[in-house]
């Protein structure tokens, strides 16, 4: 027999697939069912496998008609509706707006959360600092519209897409002419076309992500991960990325401008993940989601700050008032928490075990890992998240994390490339 707290309240998650499907399960343990919609039924089918219907008093798929919704969710006791994915945004604003509940977002900004040339849009509008970019439809756009910028290299990326997905950094006109006519017309992580680009300046400094939550409009930072990117082709993908104290100087500058990104883009409740560069002229966006990290190890951020992105989103949502009053969790500044990007240095068939579980388990400061791949799986050479090999959580003494940080990215290098056989186009 499932479980039945006694609260009747529910909360409403539209496309909870991947980090958000851990959400269902933790408001259970806080005596709150949720309700799971669908956008479509073949939403994003790549991240479906963090999907388990039985945490949820009904899975739906939207009808695509707003009204015919709502009446399927008249049974309820809705008191919160939140987007799980970028996909969920538009339509979660509609539900929140249309079932008035008041825990919710801005709706007149919800396609700024969800399209990227309309958030730079949002923002610049509001005062806050973003570099020059623009939406285009055609390759013979991209080149003019960087023609008259005249500086280079720029940057071409969907605007409705995620995990780096699409993201490519031409250095000249040549790679622009090729990487935007890549982009355009090719299918999103999402399942969606890419009917326009995105052309932006290029941001040189060094990338972080910022986790919040947000209650009534109070933001709360919860983690900052230092990023480090390598340069694969034209593709820029995660190295590996750490936790930054924010109470540091590094942490206070990285998350200045964070409550003013957020006030421009509406947020007022829930998670949101920012990708922010610490350029010469000051911290700028590179973009925001209302979501949580993706694929992110919440056991290990547990284990480093004693809280993580889950855990806070549910504090914010249930108790606003004691979530605004609680003091920021302290840690230990000498420790931290790394993730290892597995990197594939070529196409080819996964032909010999790595012997991932020797290797990693036998590092001082191993906490956890992920492998994408299995025996016999043709794979790709690394252009995103999602064709890494998986990657590997490190906690503990920040010297320590250091070292073994250096042991795996040696020995990946070195033993995927001995573990992938090439195979003949």
């Amino acid at each position: 027999m499932p479980l039945a707290p006694q609260n009747d309240r529910v909360v409403v998650l539209v496309d909870a697939f991947g980090s958000a499907g851990y959400l269902a399960p933790a408001l259970l343990g806080y005596g709150v069912r949720c309700v799971h919609v669908a956008t479509s039924a073949d939403t994003v089918g790549a991240l479906r496998n963090i999907h388990s219907p039985e945490f949820y008093l009904a899975d739906l798929t939207d009808p695509g008609d707003l009204d015919a919704l709502v009446d399927q969710l008249a049974p309820f006791r809705v008191g919160h509706v939140l987007p799980g994915l970028e996909t969920g945004v538009e339509l979660a604003a509609d539900l929140a707006e249309r079932l008035a509940t008041p825990t919710r977002n801005e709706r007149k900004l919800a396609r700024a959360r969800r399209d990227k040339a309309a958030m730079l849009d949002a923002l610049d509008a509001a005062g806050v600092p973003v570099r020059r970019h623009r939406e285009v439809a055609s390759v013979e756009a991209a080149l003019s519209w960087a023609r008259e910028v005249g500086t280079w290299p720029v940057v071409v990326k969907p605007t409705n897409s995620a995990g780096t997905d699409g993201v490519l950094v031409c250095p000249d006109p040549a790679a622009l002419e090729r990487n935007a006519a890549a982009v355009l017309g090719r299918r999103t992580v999402f399942g969606s076309v890419n009917d326009t680009v995105l052309v932006e300046e290029f941001l040189d400094g060094p990338e972080y992500m910022v986790n919040t939550a947000s209650s009534n409009g109070t933001h709360r930072i919860v983690e900052i991960w230092r990023t480090v990117k390598q340069r694969q082709n034209d593709a820029q993908v995660y190295d590996y990325f750490e936790l930054v104290d924010p109470r540091s100087e590094e942490g206070r500058r990285i998350g200045a401008p964070v409550d003013a990104v957020l006030d421009a883009l509406g947020y007022r409740w829930g998670p949101s993940h920012l990708e922010l560069i610490d350029a010469p002229d000051g911290v700028q966006l590179v973009e925001c989601a209302p979501r949580f990290h993706g694929g992110v190890d919440l056991s290990s951020t547990m284990r480093a700050l004693g809280g993580n992105h889950i855990t806070e989103t549910v504090h914010a949502l249930l108790s606003p008032g004691t979530f605004q009053e609680r003091p920021r969790p302290a840690r230990d500044a000498t420790g931290t928490c790394c993730s290892v990007v597995l990197l594939s240095p070529r196409d080819g068939v996964l032909a010999r075990d790595p012997g991932w579980e020797r290797f990693l388990r036998g590092l001082t400061t191993y906490h956890s890992m992920k492998v994408r791949w299995s025996l016999g799986q043709r794979v790709a050479r690394t252009h995103d998240i999602f064709t890494s090999a998986g990657n590997v959580y490190l906690v503990g003494d920040a010297a320590e994390v250091a070292a073994d940080r250096e042991r795996v990215r040696a020995w990946s290098r070195e033993e995927l490339a001995r573990c992938i056989d090439e195979v003949p186009a």
